[in-house]
């Protein structure tokens, strides 16, 4: 039976249900992680780029980075599961 043969009203098989909320998971926990690495490079670099000029933005905006993205991460694993 291929995808075209299959009937509108049978299930969806289990792996294929998996398959696509773990794509939708990992997509939404990118996006968390993405968007906290962009936030804590900006405010870091910027902080850092004050006190230490140009060398600092570009230490400040990688430490930033990793911060932010880990914090990001962190808080949507809370909200989302509570772990």
């Amino acid at each position: 039976m291929t995808t075209h043969d299959r009937d509108e009203n049978q299930p969806e098989s289990f792996t294929r249900a998996l398959g696509k909320k773990l794509r939708q998971e990992a997509r939404s926990c990118w996006r968390w992680v993405s968007r906290g690495a962009i936030v804590g490079a900006v405010v870091l670099g910027g902080i850092a780029s004050w006190y230490f000029g140009l060398t600092g933005l570009w230490i400040g905006a990688g430490i930033g980075a990793v911060c932010g993205g880990v914090g990001a991460f962190l808080i949507y694993g809370e909200a989302t599961t509570g772990f």
